[in-house]
């Protein structure tokens, strides 16, 4: 799947741009760095679940950021604009494949560090996006929760993002 570059939504690229535009934040090493790979050269975020046991699988952590779910809500009087929902649930996973210099495992360190940059970097550019079409911001995230992969203890956290808009009808 090509990601496009950020731009305004409009009613041609409705789910294309709009993922792009939240995909080409997060995907941005200067604003959610990769702890694991501070070059930036591995792939730390998809966009569908990736097959772990694949020899491609480049590792923990990673964040998967899928297309949004988009429903129309209301029309303007004039039938010009339409009243648009964006949702997204964005997936960090983490492992305690690493540890500190301690020896302790840090996937839930991971985590939350990461945790932290998202919604850091969703906040600094809350008017970027509006700019672009993704406005009236909600969010809300998970505690977090852990399965057993491989015999090591995977952390998931999920962050609910929605945004409203107006956007102007195709005539």
């Amino acid at each position: 799947m090509a990601i496009l570059s950020s731009s305004l939504i409009n009613y041609e690229n409705i789910y294309s741009q709009s993922h792009a535009n939240l995909f080409n934040l997060i995907n941005n090493r200067s604003n959610i760095p990769d702890p694991a790979n501070l070059s930036g050269s591995r792939k730390f975020i998809y966009v569908r679940e990736p097959k772990i046991d694949s020899r491609n699988f480049e590792g923990f952590p990673l964040i998967i950021v899928p297309s949004f779910s988009i429903s129309q809500k209301e029309n303007s009087a004039d039938m010009t604009r339409a009243g648009m929902v964006y949702d997204i649930v964005v997936r960090v996973w983490t492992q305690d494949n690493s540890s500190d210099s301690s020896g302790n495992p840090n996937g839930a360190e991971q985590l939350n560090t990461i945790s932290d940059d998202i919604i850091q970097t969703i906040n600094a550019n809350r008017k970027t996006l509006i700019n672009q079409g993704l406005m009236n911001f909600e969010m809300s995230s998970s505690d977090f929760d852990y399965d057993e992969i491989d015999g090591k203890v995977v952390y998931i956290r999920e962050f609910i993002f929605t945004f409203i808009s107006r956007l102007r009808v195709a005539a």
